[in-house]
């Protein structure tokens, strides 16, 4: 079994990091950033479908409030 003089330091120095040099960004991708778009759309229309829900939920209390106020009023 022959071993390769250097070869070891030479893996070595593959696997030492620059501590000075920034680590790569692995989601700095076009699809992660579409990904992200879609989120902050969905977060977005989900904002405005609470204050529909909200809204309607009012109006329909006040229906309700009235129908109920309108049948004590006959009896």
């Amino acid at each position: 079994m022959s071993v390769v003089s250097g070869s070891s330091s030479a893996v070595h120095d593959a696997q030492k990091v620059d501590p000075m040099k920034p680590a790569a960004d692995f989601f700095d991708t076009p699809l992660f950033h579409r990904l992200l778009g879609l989120i902050e759309t969905q977060n977005r229309t989900i904002e405005k479908q609470q204050a529909t829900l909200e809204e309607h939920g009012s109006k329909l209390d006040t229906l309700v409030k009235d129908a109920l106020k309108g049948m004590f009023q006959r009896l």
